[in-house]
């Protein structure tokens, strides 16, 4: 064999893992899809489950900029307590809870551990969002006679967020992606009663999550 040959034949794998490796660098932008569950401690919401979409454009070597947006949807525990109604068990057992939709658009900033052949990343991001939720309004019997008629106005929130995870790569670019947060929401919600004009109040709350996604970078 001559020696150009055997040259050649040692050069060849480290030069297509040399232009794997810099394909791989070359991805600028990241997308990702996921779903997952929030836990609030009972006020406003025992639980919230949301999905959303996230976009990302690389900074630099693990420097990443980010935007996300999140559709969340709970139910408003227990509305009336918030005004100083009871419910009526002996007419209506279920406890009567208000649905709550919210979409919460956010920016984020996020460092990434690991390279862009391993499979096995590490991140960390915080970000700050914004959201405006909807509660719907709920009727039903009051304890003493007549019925409630609860509305809330939920206003804007601005809800900063810390969170870390840890994608493990199925290819060079698809990954799936298990995470968790934790997000601040500052709030003042506003809670009325119709019928007897009692009001009450929901403050700042915190919501823990977890989450499960599929990224894919290009």
């Amino acid at each position: 064999m001559h020696a150009r040959q055997v040259i050649a034949r040692g050069l060849l794998p480290a030069l297509c893992l040399v232009g794997l490796t810099a394909a791989a660098e070359e991805s600028r932008w990241e997308v990702g899809v996921r779903t997952g569950i929030s836990s609030v401690g009972g006020k406003p919401a025992n639980d919230i489950q949301g999905s959303g979409l996230t976009g990302k454009y690389r900074l630099g070597e693990g420097s990443y900029l980010g935007l996300s947006i999140e559709r969340l949807k709970f139910d408003f525990e227990r509305p009336w307590k918030i005004v100083g109604v009871e419910q009526n068990r002996a007419v209506t057992a279920a406890a009567i809870d208000a649905t709550v939709t919210s979409t919460v658009f956010a920016a984020f900033y996020e460092r990434v551990y690991g390279t862009p052949t391993t499979r096995w990343n590490r991140y960390w991001n915080v970000g700050l969002g914004f959201a405006s939720p909807d509660a719907g309004s709920v009727t039903g019997p009051a304890v003493g006679g007549g019925s409630f008629n609860i509305v809330t106005d939920a206003g804007n929130e601005v809800i900063p967020s810390v969170g870390g995870g840890v994608r493990y790569y199925f290819t060079r670019d698809l990954a799936v992606d298990l995470g968790v947060s934790a997000s601040r929401h500052f709030a003042d919600w506003k809670v009325t009663d119709r019928v007897s004009g009692r009001t009450g109040t929901i403050d700042d709350y915190t919501r823990i999550g977890i989450h499960l996604g599929l990224t894919y970078r290009f």
